[in-house]
């Protein structure tokens, strides 16, 4: 609704209504989003992601198997 159009008290409080509705909505977004990266940004998942964009340089998981095979052949 333009504020333009608000000619009598009527149409205040539709417009009124209307603006509460919207912030409203806004605000249950801001806060589900806040929610998404909240869990997005714990330790763990940053550690996952660090890992996981210089894994691309360093191979991890070729050292990772080396250690455990070698782990199984020194406790066998």
């Amino acid at each position: 609704m333009k504020y333009s159009e608000i000619k009598d008290l009527e149409s205040l409080d539709a417009a009124r209504q209307d603006v509460s509705e919207k912030l409203g909505l806004k605000g249950r977004e801001i806060y589900a989003n806040y929610d998404r990266v909240r869990e997005s940004y714990t330790p763990l998942s940053i550690f996952a992601v660090a890992l996981k964009r210089i894994s691309g340089n360093i191979p991890f998981d070729r050292l990772l198997l080396s250690a455990v095979r070698s782990l199984i052949r020194r406790f066998q």
